[in-house]
């Protein structure tokens, strides 16, 4: 099974630089045309399923992405952003500022109400075994977010990540990535940088 990680194009809540976990916002017209550009991007890529996290943010991303193909999107919780608890919707200084005081609260937010990076992997890797039984020599677009899939491509494909792109630290807006699944020994073929 093959996997296209897309995330969503810019919202407005990136742009006023709030916290936006399970909390929604709309795109932009940047991130629209992110999407778009992804689209191109993907176009020579046979894609046979699509699922998205059930953020608008992310089902738009992938309907945009996926224009002019007749593949219907299906949303699925399990590809949910991270859950920041009681920093979501709020100004990200205020998670920023709880990181420099307590360190350990990095991608741990179950004090806060929220989730730790367990949980995503965990919900994540629930959806990609079941797809890998149902579709397994498919390829499939999965539109998700910053966080939660960067959990999920370092958990499955971190060895391959140090060796193709060791510098690629996070998944930008709009930014693809293919990879060849394989459990933990999945290889990343190739990344797609947006550039809009």
């Amino acid at each position: 099974m093959r996997l296209l990680l897309i995330r969503h194009g810019e919202t407005l809540f990136n742009q006023l630089d709030y916290t936006q976990g399970w909390v929604d916002s709309q795109l932009t017209e940047k991130g629209i045309r992110q999407a778009q550009y992804a689209c191109k991007q993907i176009k020579n890529i046979h894609i046979d399923q699509a699922f998205s996290s059930y953020s608008e943010r992310a089902y738009d991303t992938a309907c945009l992405a996926l224009k002019d193909r007749s593949i219907k999107v299906i949303r699925d919780k399990r590809l949910k952003e991270f859950h920041y608890g009681s920093f979501e919707g709020n100004p990200n200084n205020l998670l920023h500022s709880i990181h420099k005081t307590l360190p350990e609260t990095y991608y741990n937010y179950r004090m806060f109400g929220g989730e730790n990076t367990e949980d995503v992997i965990e919900r994540e890797m629930n959806l990609i075994e079941e797809l890998s039984l149902k579709y397994p020599n498919q390829t499939i677009l999965l539109a998700g977010h910053g966080m939660s899939l960067k959990v999920l491509y370092e958990h499955i494909a971190y060895q391959s990540l140090m060796e193709k792109a060791p510098e690629y630290s996070f998944i930008g807006n709009g930014d693809v990535m293919l990879i060849e699944y394989n459990g933990r020994d999945s290889k990343i073929i190739e990344i797609y940088r947006n550039e809009v």
